[in-house]
Order: structure tokens, then C-alpha cells, then sequence
């Protein structure tokens, strides 16, 4: 099991980071993944809330997953 901090702060996993771990979960098998507050990630600056939900996280984990991109 692994997983990705995308909320807003100064733990929050890079974009890149964040592709890297998803693409490392599906080559080595592991049996999930997780991303703790997939609605308001990402917002303005990294640090500041958007009032709207942004999901960038979130569809940066489903793009790698979809691509199958393991290389």
C-alpha cells in the first residue's frame, strides 16, 4: 500500500512525484494507492484553497494509471 499527499501544505507530493509513485505502485504489484484530499489539491500556489474543487491530484493518478505508463 502506498500513497500520495496532494492537499494543500507543506507535505503535499509534486505533480511529478506523484505520476512517479503512481507508476512505481503499478509496476511492483502493489495492492493500492491512495491520495488524501482529492477535492481542493493543488490550489493557487500550492498552499492557498481554491473555492473550487480542483481535482488535479486525483486526475494526475487516473492519467498514469490509465496511460499503463510503467517506463
Amino acid at each position: 500500500m502506498g500513497g500520495a499527499c496532494t492537499e494543500n501544505g507543506n507535505a503535499q507530493t509534486s505533480l511529478p512525484d506523484t505520476e512517479q509513485w503512481t507508476r512505481y505502485a503499478l509496476q511492483n504489484g502493489l495492492s493500492g494507492m491512495f491520495s488524501w484530499r482529492l477535492d481542493n489539491d493543488h490550489g493557487t500556489h500550492g498552499t492557498e484553497e481554491d473555492v473550487d474543487p480542483t481535482f488535479t491530484g486525483a486526475k494526475s493518478i487516473y492519467e498514469t494509471v490509465m496511460r499503463n505508463d510503467t517506463k
